[in-house]
């Protein structure tokens, strides 16, 4: 892949930080930003002063003009209206956070369409409210003996990861796994791409759904069974006319 092919399908990437904690942290994303070609990050209620001495000190050379063009927003769910997917990246397991996508998938994923890559807060990681409002989980795979990265390594990691793969020539194998991949599709597509929200708003439908038959009689544990299905489906990366058949599916259940 050229380099201006990867620099464009580079600008459908988002990053996200919810609740940043520590300047030095926010300008060493930065300069990692910068190191893999990723512009837009944007930083959700951050907790420290991006324009202090100690943030600068992190982000020199081009790194500081990726610093000085972070977005600030008050809310997680502000920040993900044009995705195609989104990626909440935890270290955490569990019932809610089983993981739907691996670090070798996301590059496929962005040449089909947007992503974004959610990164929560130093202390604490995302929140299950967090995660609730991505498409898909990722873990990344490091010792049990220090299970946790720093903030800026771990954006590191996935964007190394994803930066040499869109490096690497296609073979016609990998074409093949990659499907309904475009190299060039535009970011304003309608082709099979869906977004962010609408994979949501299937979610919920499905949610509901469930919820009715469990008020009916008809099945038990709803809540826990839209968790399960919900994450299937966010493995099975659906195009539209899938999304299409879940929706009549459901209204199918609903009547």
């Amino acid at each position: 892949m050229t380099d201006a092919n990867r620099t464009n399908i580079l600008e459908r990437l988002t990053v996200v930080l919810s609740r940043p904690a520590y300047a030095g942290n926010v300008g060493a994303v930065a300069r990692v930003l910068a190191n893999f070609g990723v512009r837009r990050c944007i930083l959700v209620a951050p907790r420290c002063d991006i324009n202090s001495l100690e943030a600068r000190q992190y982000a020199t050379g081009h790194s500081s003009v990726v610093l000085a063009t972070m977005e600030t927003v008050k809310n997680l769910s502000d920040t993900l209206s044009d995705a195609n997917i989104v990626i909440a990246v935890t270290r955490r397991t569990g019932q809610m956070r089983q993981p739907t996508i691996a670090l070798h998938d996301i590059a496929g994923r962005l040449r089909a369409g947007k992503v974004t890559l959610v990164f929560g807060p130093e202390e604490s990681g995302l929140t299950d409210q967090d995660v609730q409002l991505c498409t898909n989980i990722l873990t990344l795979d490091v010792s049990p003996t220090m299970a946790s990265l720093n903030l800026s390594h771990a954006v590191a990691v996935v964007l190394s990861h994803v930066f040499s793969q869109l490096s690497a020539v296609p073979t016609e194998t990998s074409e093949a796994n990659l499907g309904r991949v475009v190299e060039n599709l535009p970011s304003d597509s309608n082709n099979s791409v869906i977004l962010a929200h609408e994979f949501q708003n299937l979610c919920r439908r499905l949610q509901d759904a469930l919820r009715h038959s469990e008020a009916s009689g008809r099945i038990a544990n709803a809540d826990r069974l839209a968790r399960i299905l919900s994450q299937t489906l966010a493995k099975a990366d659906l195009d539209r006319s899938e999304l299409a058949a879940w929706h009549g599916l459901i209204s199918a259940i609903n009547d």
